[in-house]
């Protein structure tokens, strides 16, 4: 699909897929993520801003996404996720609570350009209070094809207006422009049975994962997550 084709469908689809944004309010505060531990240390995930979310497979920034989301389209969000490598299962979603009438899924099939062109798209719409631009799973050349420009221009779409950005990548990503950075660390899990027992006896409880906020300054101490099924398990 090239650039001209993916602009117009993206179009059409905001023009007639998603319920209107409910009326703005002065001073809307930013977007919970659901998630209480998480909540306490950076309040909330603001608005006007891009808030970038790192770390290894396995770290969280899934269930934290998933949360975040579900969160937001609860109140009455419209929300959109830019899926750059077509990872986001519908499943989990619906496990999550999702309002999927609420959801735009742009799915990217690992083509950088067509990541970066619908996200400049949706925030140039001015109709959804949060757009998630999910990055983690590119490749590390995909990854470094980033111009920092893209940063910038998303930034400007959106300051002074109460659209967040969230963006999720590897722990290498790094976005100058970000007014917050989250650096999750590996997951461990929780088993059920006594101490010792093998892993194959005995079920999968939860994940374990810890966030530390690394922007902005100073930094804030880390806050340990206990994720439970069934989204906790992935990425």
């Amino acid at each position: 699909m090239n650039a001209s084709r993916l602009k117009a469908e993206l179009e059409s689809k905001l023009a007639t897929a998603l319920p209107l944004p409910k009326p703005r309010q002065d001073h809307e505060p930013g977007f919970s993520s659901g998630i209480p531990e998480i909540d306490s240390l950076i309040g909330t995930i603001p608005r006007g801003a891009i808030t970038l979310v790192t770390g290894p497979l396995s770290s969280g920034k899934t269930t934290l996404m998933l949360s975040t989301i579900s969160k937001a389209v609860n109140d009455d969000n419209n929300c959109a996720l830019i899926d750059a490598s077509d990872s986001f299962d519908v499943a989990s979603a619906e496990s999550a609570g999702f309002d999927l009438d609420r959801l735009l899924w742009v799915r990217c099939a690992n083509n950088l350009q067509h990541a970066l062109n619908a996200t400049e798209i949706i925030l140039q719409s001015a109709g959804f209070g949060l757009v998630v631009l999910d990055a983690s799973l590119l490749s590390s050349r995909d990854r470094r094809g980033f111009p920092d420009s893209c940063w910038f221009r998303f930034r400007r779409a959106i300051e002074n207006t109460p659209t967040g950005l969230l963006v999720l990548g590897p722990v290498d990503m790094s976005i100058s422009c970000a007014a917050m950075s989250l650096e999750l660390e590996r997951g461990k899990p929780r088993w059920a049975g006594p101490d010792g027992a093998p892993a194959i006896a005995s079920p999968l409880l939860g994940i374990d994962f810890t966030v530390k906020r690394r922007k902005p300054f100073p930094a804030k101490q880390s806050a340990l997550v206990s994720s439970s099924l069934p989204y906790d398990i992935q990425g």
